[in-house]
């Protein structure tokens, strides 16, 4: 008897202690949603695109959404000018060749497939890059206005910079 008492004891703790346990906050349930933030079905502010995608869409006469929409799923800037050579070497669309990279597709079948060279294209789109991003970071450290005040960068006529400072 004395057994069961103190068997009946201890449950009485237990289911105590556990309707109490309960009652504490809910661990397993999700958060109440902020209502100050975003829905997903609002539209976030777009995002700003590459200077080197810009450039690129202009010295390549390509719309600057293709190019923009194939950088944001991975595309890298060589893989981009590969493809615009390919393209317009071949006259097949642009987009077309995305979607076959985006399979995974290597470069030497789709310059198979469209009949073009893939190592001339490959050497020619390595010297794009380089004359395209010297072009580009040199746009960017003129027009951030990176002296300070009183003090202009100038270009000597090989090239190198110089700071010069203005006098009154």
């Amino acid at each position: 008897m004395r057994r069961f008492l103190s068997g009946l004891a201890i449950l009485g703790i237990f289911l105590t202690i556990g309707r109490n346990f309960l009652r504490a906050e809910d661990l397993y349930s999700f958060p109440d949603i902020d209502e100050t933030r975003p829905k997903k079905d609002e539209q976030a502010p777009p995002k700003p695109v590459d200077p080197f995608i810009q450039a690129l869409a202009k010295k390549m006469e390509i719309p600057e959404k293709i190019l923009f929409e194939a950088a944001e799923k991975g595309f890298g800037r060589l893989e981009l000018i590969r493809l615009i050579l390919i393209s317009k070497k071949s006259g097949k669309a642009l987009p077309e060749l995305i979607q076959e990279r985006e399979k995974n597709t290597r470069f030497a079948k789709i310059a198979a497939s469209t009949k073009t060279d893939n190592k001339a294209i490959k050497e020619e789109g390595e010297t794009i890059l380089k004359d395209l991003e010297k072009q580009v970071q040199y746009d960017l450290s003129h027009s951030t206005g990176t002296a300070t005040a009183g003090v202009e960068n100038k270009t000597k006529p090989n090239g190198s910079y110089r700071r010069h400072r203005h006098s009154e």
